[in-house]
Order: C-alpha cells, then sequence, then structure tokens
C-alpha cells in the first residue's frame, strides 16, 4: 500500500510538472494598421503621432515592483485589466491628448482612479504597486516600446506638460474597473486634438490565450 501511494504521488507530480500554464490577456487586433509588437502590444502610426497600447500583465507588474517609485504598501496586484499606453508626437507642433477611454461595443468606460473612496490613500495600501505614481506621466527618453525594456527609473522623467510637444514621447497606465462579460467588440479609444480637430483612434483589442 504505501509502495502504491508513493507511486501515485509520483504520477501526480510529474503530470501537474508537464501542465502548461494558460495565459490571458487583451493584445492587438490582427489590422492592417496596427503593427504588433513581440505579439505582446500594438503599434499604430500616423503623419502626427505614434501610438503603442500594451496590457499589463502578471510579470510586467513584479517588473513594475522592482522600481522604489513604483512600490505600494498593499500585499496584491490590480485583477482589473491595466494598460500601458505610450504616445509619441511625430509632428512639429504641440498636441493634446483629450482623453482614453475603454470602448465595448455601444459602452464607453473612463479609467477609474478611486475618486469615489474617501480614504485617498486606499490604492497605495491595496495594491503591491503604487497606482499613484503609475498614473503620472513620464517622458520616456529611450525608443523602449514594451513595459519590460523600459528604465522606468534611469530612462524616465516626469512630465508635467498639458501637452504633448513636439518630438515628445509619453507612458501613461490606465487602470478600468471591469470589461463587460459577452463584450465582443473591444477598443481602446485615444482623443488627440491638433490644430482645431480632434481625432479618435480606436485601438481595437482581442482576447488573446495561450499556453507557456
Amino acid at each position: 500500500m504505501r509502495k502504491i501511494i508513493i507511486l501515485t504521488i509520483i504520477i501526480l507530480s510529474v503530470n501537474s510538472c508537464g501542465k502548461n500554464k494558460i495565459v490571458r490577456f487583451y493584445g492587438p487586433a490582427v489590422r492592417a494598421d496596427i503593427e504588433v509588437i513581440s505579439g505582446k502590444a500594438g503599434l499604430i502610426r500616423s503623419f502626427y503621432f505614434d501610438i503603442i497600447v500594451e496590457q499589463v500583465q502578471k510579470e510586467d507588474w513584479v517588473y513594475l515592483h522592482s522600481f522604489p517609485v513604483f512600490k505600494g504598501g498593499g500585499s496584491v496586484y490590480p485583477l482589473e485589466p491595466v494598460f500601458h499606453v505610450i504616445i509619441e508626437n511625430t509632428w512639429n507642433r504641440p498636441f493634446l491628448v483629450t482623453g482614453i477611454e475603454l470602448v465595448c461595443d455601444n459602452e464607453r468606460i473612463s479609467p477609474e482612479y478611486f475618486e469615489f473612496i474617501k480614504d485617498k490613500s486606499f490604492p497605495e495600501k491595496r495594491y503591491k504597486v503604487n497606482l499613484k505614481e503609475l498614473w503620472k506621466t513620464r517622458r520616456i527618453l529611450a525608443g523602449s516600446e514594451l513595459i519590460q525594456n523600459t528604465d522606468f527609473k534611469e530612462g524616465t522623467v516626469d512630465y508635467s506638460l498639458d501637452f504633448l510637444g513636439p518630438g515628445d514621447r509619453v507612458s501613461n497606465f490606465y487602470l478600468f474597473n471591469f470589461i463587460p462579460a459577452g463584450c465582443k467588440n473591444l477598443s481602446l479609444a485615444v482623443s488627440i486634438k491638433y490644430l482645431n480637430m480632434e481625432k479618435v483612434i480606436d485601438f481595437e483589442l482581442t482576447k488573446v490565450i495561450y499556453n507557456r
């Protein structure tokens, strides 16, 4: 009987080691105007701007937590969908980023900043990462495209302008409370105003599932 128990434990251990981890996230849709970066992020180019969108995954949270400025006082990483957005002004004049929303079918969802909670320190106390620091706009000094090849300590600086200057490249993180169940068409809508025009770029997203 003892031998049977030991053999069962060994078999279960081998089977569990052989199982692949299922990874789920929202990545760029396959579209002619979206360039896919390393299977994780998507890039849309135009005469006026370049935009990169990437959903933050678990390993990205661990990476961000390695920077002292992003360390929070909590014990968990956000489960809500969070997107890292890089916008570069490729034009010769400044423009405004007037809004970013998550769009599911006909429903528009604004980023969550927990403004309804009286305890303003709630995000910092709940999460292992300091969301207040992540929400700040940072100028990227190098040509990095993904979260994990961006040095947020030496390669970025705080960006206090309320517009995006020519040649500037900035980074922001946006947290959303949820994605509605049964959502068929999902996109991140980025609104940019230049001259007297406002353009909305619908960055189409698709659910990506694979075994690692």
